[in-house]
């Protein structure tokens, strides 16, 4: 990026709990002038102390933290660091999360499955003041806006909250209301009270088909990851 003929270096953070993933994001920013990876964190409270010590003009965050909500991290650095760029990379269902990462405050949404292709672009689009969103996001937000037709199965998922959508994650990872009041600091009740709701809006009968459903949303989101590009 280039102002009167000087290149401006923009300091860049990377936010992921994978090691490998934080190696292949630095490798494929690694020749360009104009960027300058200042830091690395692994999960949200690190990430916020990183952001806060370096001040970066880019931030580059994974979704999924380990037990911590990228959204929620998103949301947060939106409300405290206003002039930060933000760019979501995950291996997420592009279809659940894309439109609730740019409503938080994010600036772009990259699919693992082709980062080391859109990077680039990605980080371009956004420095130069507009949103990125993958095609194929954006032809279903696009798609989702005028379509007639009944709800499909991601419309429904997508009609939870995003606490809800932590929720039924942690659910399909195999974790217990008790872990799951534990990592979000909220009472075993509070969590029960997630789990109706989200059995009501998708229209489940039991915690049976809650797990089974939570489980297999979960694997099939993790089953879209690309070894060949960048793992998570």
């Amino acid at each position: 990026m280039r102002f009167n003929g000087i290149t401006t270096v923009k300091k860049t953070v990377i936010i992921d709990d994978n090691d490998l993933v934080r190696q292949g994001i630095r490798a494929a920013l690694e020749p360009r002038r104009d960027i300058e990876v200042v830091g690395e964190a692994t999960d949200a409270e690190s990430a916020l102390e990183l952001i806060s010590r370096t001040d970066p003009h880019l931030a580059i965050i994974d979704l999924v933290l380990g037990n911590d909500d990228g959204v929620a991290l998103v949301k947060k650095c939106h409300s405290l660091y206003p002039n930060l760029r933000m760019l979501v990379t995950t291996v997420q269902d592009e279809d659940i999360y894309a439109e609730r990462v740019i409503r938080g405050g994010a600036d772009g949404f990259l699919s693992k499955t082709d980062a080391m292709i859109n990077l680039p672009e990605a980080i371009d689009t956004i420095f130069g003041g507009d949103l990125f969103i993958s095609k194929n996001s954006n032809s279903r937000i696009l798609g989702q806006s005028v379509s007639s037709s009944a709800p499909s199965p991601f419309q429904q998922i997508s009609s939870l909250s995003d606490r809800e959508i932590h929720v039924f994650h942690s659910i399909g990872s195999g974790r217990s209301t008790v872990e799951i009041a534990e990592v979000l600091n909220l009472s075993p009740k509070t969590i029960e009270t997630y789990r109706e709701k989200i059995k009501s809006k998708l229209g489940l009968k039991n915690a049976e088909q809650l797990r089974s459903e939570a489980k297999r949303w979960t694997q099939s989101s993790a089953a879209q990851s690309n070894p060949d590009v960048i793992e998570a």
